[in-house]
């Protein structure tokens, strides 16, 4: 009986050598792929920071369906709760321009108080969406309470979009747009009349540059809200007319003689001596 068992519990020890040397050729076959998937499915293309005033029971729905878009999306979604605190938003809102996120959502506790932080997000050419002081300050789009969450996710898909345009190279034959007495440089992302920069952020840049493009030619509101923005037509805003508004007042300070007419029923074109 005993030895029975002996040679039992030889035949096991043997079966186990035997799968021990089977194994090292399927793990070094399956260990890269093992290792790579992870690596690729933590990989996220862009990131969103939300500025949140407070976590209240409507924050928290807009939450939820942001944080599922992004979830589909791969895009990576930081959540700041001022919890009421607006130093605490401040704070915030400069966290994620020195992080360098792409998109900034602002629920604002006190409009006027996060006008200059916004400001230094977009400077360092980080997207901006309010919903809560609209686009008179400056945000690279807006949208007004009560809203629909979908809006949101519509807009922040159409920034995206951007954002993807902006990290491609402008081809060599735009690099310089010359109309009138002003010039935008690709190179140096600015518009100067003279010497002198035109104070545009980055929305008016991209706005001002597309029209100098083709300078003679009538522009439709349909055309620079899916050429700039992203948008379809069927979204509601009033975002072209504020930007161009802004954009002739910038020009007029910096005392070009370029100016953006508006084509009633129709759309805008540039107005100006000619190009040089």
């Amino acid at each position: 009986m005993k030895r029975a068992i002996s040679i039992l519990l030889a035949l096991v020890m043997i079966l186990a050598l035997v799968a021990c040397t089977g194994n090292p050729q399927t793990s070094d076959n399956s260990t890269p792929s093992n290792t790579q998937e992870p690596a690729s499915a933590a990989e996220k293309k862009f990131t969103v920071g939300f500025a949140l005033n407070d976590l209240d029971e409507t924050q928290s729905v807009v939450y939820q369906h942001l944080e599922r878009f992004c979830e589909e999306k791969n895009i990576e979604l930081i959540l700041a709760n001022a919890a009421g605190s607006i130093d605490q938003q401040l704070t915030d809102i400069e966290n994620f321009t020195t992080n360098k996120v792409d998109i900034i959502i602002v629920s604002a506790l006190d409009s006027n108080a996060v006008v200059d932080v916004c400001n230094a997000a977009r400077a360092a050419g980080i997207y901006v969406i309010d919903y809560v002081m609209g686009i008179s300050q400056g945000s690279d789009d807006y949208l007004t309470k009560p809203f629909r969450p979908t809006i949101l996710l519509m807009k922040v898909k159409a920034l995206l979009r951007r954002v993807e345009m902006d990290r491609g190279k402008t081809s060599a034959a735009e690099d310089e747009l010359h109309y009138g007495d002003i010039r935008y440089s690709a190179t140096e992302n600015a518009v100067f009349c003279g010497s002198t920069i035109v104070a545009l952020t980055q929305t008016e840049l991209r706005l001002l540059s597309y029209m100098m493009k083709q300078p003679e030619k009538a522009y439709s509101r349909e055309e620079l809200l899916s050429a700039v923005w992203g948008f379809d037509s069927e979204v509601e805003t009033r975002v072209t007319d504020e930007t161009l508004r802004r954009i002739r007042k910038k020009l007029l300070q910096a005392g070009s003689t370029v100016s953006v007419s508006t084509i009633w029923g129709f759309g805008y074109k540039l107005k100006g001596a000619g190009s040089v």
